[in-house]
């Protein structure tokens, strides 16, 4: 897409718009509804403005990579699962927590990714083109002291190894009743994981169907 047509399929979808759901932040605001009219309903700066960035961004004369340069990126936290994935190397640029229970982990994770505090480490970071978090920075976050217990609520939301998908079990007749009970129980880790499974064996199916095979749904695993 060029910047003109860009251009011109904002113009289509807001042209006639009063307000605008930005889709950058603006000084560590999220989400936030820009008006687009002037007094007399002529479109103001605030449309051409965000007609421009829409239009650079579009056309792919702005790397999206760089959308993060108000640092709303900074400190997000990874989970790397060693019983999935096994043991590997962490990527330059990330600090690893060690000497944790699993669940603090988990909590620390849950909580360095809430709206919350990507505005709090936006506001922190330092850097002007490329923002980062340096170790003096990084641990001057602070952590509410939850209670033990509510520390491994909140990190069972992310992930319960004890959530177990019983796959091979599953047949046309009984899959969405369990599946909709391993859903209660499950993690984000968890649904992540199996929606891709499925994902795997709809696409399968699709593609039985656009090559004119014979569809046979099996969720059997190797």
């Amino acid at each position: 897409m060029t910047f003109t047509e860009a251009k011109q399929e904002f113009d289509n979808k807001y042209g006639t718009a009063t307000e605008y759901n930005c889709f950058l932040p603006e000084h560590l605001t999220f989400g936030r509804i820009s008006n687009f009219k002037k007094k007399n309903g002529q479109r103001n700066e605030q449309y051409y403005k965000w007609q421009f960035l829409y239009s650079i961004i579009q056309s792919g004369l702005y790397a999206k990579d760089y959308i993060g340069g108000f640092g709303e990126y900074v400190g997000i936290a990874g989970f790397y699962n060693f019983v999935d994935f096994g043991h590997g190397h962490h990527n330059q640029g990330m600090y690893r927590v060690l000497s944790y229970k699993t669940h603090k982990l988990l909590f620390m994770l849950c909580f360095l990714n809430c709206s919350l505090m990507r505005k709090y480490c936006a506001g922190l970071s330092v850097g002007s083109k490329m923002k980062e978090l340096k170790i003096e920075q990084f641990v001057q976050i602070p952590f509410p002291n939850f209670e033990e217990q509510k520390q491994k609520e909140i990190a069972l939301l992310y992930h319960n190894p004890e959530s177990i998908y019983p796959i091979d079990t599953f047949t046309l007749n009984n899959f969405l009743e369990q599946d909709n009970d391993f859903n209660k129980t499950a993690g984000i880790y968890e649904l992540d994981k199996t929606a891709k499974q499925l994902k795997a064996i709809l696409n399968k199916a699709i593609d039985d169907i656009a090559n004119d095979r014979e569809v046979s749904i099996t969720f059997k695993t190797d």
